[in-house]
């Protein structure tokens, strides 16, 4: 295996394009098989898997349906049937180099081609003109904030995934002023909704939870080993794209506008009623996830229950100045 590889956008696209056919097998890979395709280390693996990922901003291609990374210390997988079927957002040095690459193909094409090359091309000029501007330094796959204190407390929980062994951690739940502590026996990553979580084994009752990577606050080894569940499988988390392992017994049902409906369909599924709106069910294990959803799209979004929704989001927007 090779040492880092280079951050430009144009090496990043080479990478990525010799993924892309592994990942859309939907079976997990060795970490190992698919950095040696690549030529390069876990650490830039993980950030292009990352930036495919993650879409901080506008997309030209509208909305998408969730796609989910499992990682569970030796192996990759992604999850949704769906995931390649539009593109990814990108920087407007990673457009310029995918520009170049289209300009590449278009030399050796032939007159057909050279037509659906040049609308491309066309296309993605439009789309280039709102994309960002790359940041000065390397998009890298932080785990939560990044940096590294967050890089030793991933490799403490690898390390701890791989070895079975017990961890303790200081974690501020969404609702909590402070961070309390927890002995956890850590099982996988999973990289879902534009967040890294870490799915785990509680010591003291031996509970499945989902904690976000971003509210560890520390991250320790601890003494002592740990025995996954027998039937345990990371995949078995995700409920709608989302990782769940809820402890409250409850559902959170939206009704969503006629103004935005078609597009909740498109990335959630469900089925547009007679009037245009569009009822979805959500399994509720974070009040304040479900209070960020509903606040995403406003007036556009009705929560239908629980009414503990309802009281939380009215009070968020009451404290608005």
């Amino acid at each position: 295996m090779t040492g880092p590889a280079a951050s430009t956008a144009t090496e990043q696209l080479r990478r990525l394009l010799l993924l892309i056919p592994k990942l859309e097998e939907e079976i997990a890979h060795p970490i190992e098989e698919l950095t040696a395709i690549i030529g390069s280390d876990a650490t830039t693996l993980l950030r292009d898997l990352r930036t495919l990922l993650t879409r901080d901003h506008p997309e030209p291609a509208g909305f998408i349906e969730p796609f989910t990374l499992v990682l569970d210390g030796t192996t990759v997988r992604l999850e949704r049937p769906s995931h390649f079927r539009r593109p990814t957002g990108f920087t407007r040095r990673e457009a310029r180099a995918l520009d170049l690459a289209l300009a590449v193909l278009r030399q050796e094409g032939t007159p057909e081609t050279m037509v659906t090359l040049d609308r491309a091309r066309a296309l993605l000029a439009l789309a280039a003109m709102s994309a960002p501007e790359a940041e000065e330094e390397p998009h890298a796959a932080h785990f939560g904030a990044g940096g590294p204190e967050a890089a030793a407390a991933r490799d403490v929980l690898q390390r701890a995934i791989v070895d079975r062994r017990l961890v303790d951690i200081s974690y501020r739940k969404a609702l909590d002023a402070v961070a309390h502590p927890r002995t956890i026996g850590p099982l996988g990553f999973v990289f879902a909704q534009g967040r890294w979580y870490v799915v785990g084994v509680q010591d003291h009752d031996a509970s499945l939870r989902v904690f976000r990577f971003d509210r560890m606050e520390a991250v320790r080894p601890a003494d002592g080993t740990f025995e996954p569940p027998a039937t345990f499988d990371l995949r078995g988390v995700l409920a709608d794209g989302y990782p769940f392992i809820g402890t409250i017994p409850a559902t959170l049902i939206l009704r969503y506008s006629a103004g935005v409906s078609r597009w909740i369909h498109e990335r959630e599924g469900g089925d547009v009623a007679e009037d245009g709106t569009l009822t979805r069910e959500y399994p509720l294990g974070d009040l304040e996830w479900a209070v960020r959803k509903v606040l995403t799209y406003g007036p556009d979004v009705e929560v239908v229950a629980p009414v503990e929704v309802r009281r939380l989001v009215g009070e968020r927007l009451s404290a608005l100045p």
